[in-house]
């Protein structure tokens, strides 16, 4: 399934991340070799490659962290169902578990550049 008002999920989520934690966490992310080879592609290729961006991140994190438990928020990267359903769990769920642990890199304090 598909929606036909997100036509980038790539640079949605590089927004929202841009936005929440920085720009250098956006550049990870855009600057990955996973990203960006479906940066231009159909969007149901970019979120299969973005929840694998994710995926490992989450178990980079996790290797280094045992103790934390990432099963709840990596079972929210799906394949499957509406972009739109997806990017709402994604700011909702993933990206907030994600901002917390500092996976996108420290959050900027207000007035910092």
């Amino acid at each position: 399934m598909e929606d036909e008002n997100i036509h980038n999920l790539v640079d949605l989520i590089a927004g929202h991340i841009g936005a929440a934690v920085s720009i250098a966490g956006k550049d990870k992310f855009l600057n990955n070799p996973i990203i960006k080879a479906v940066r231009t592609e159909h969007p149901g290729l970019q979120r299969m490659n973005i929840n694998r961006y994710l995926l490992r991140e989450l178990l980079k994190f996790k290797a280094s962290n045992p103790d934390v438990n990432v099963v709840k928020t990596v079972v929210f990267l799906s394949n499957d169902g509406f972009n739109t359903d997806w990017v709402k769990v994604f700011k909702m769920l993933v990206m907030p578990f994600m901002i917390k642990h500092q996976i996108f890199g420290a959050k900027l304090a207000l007035g910092s550049k």
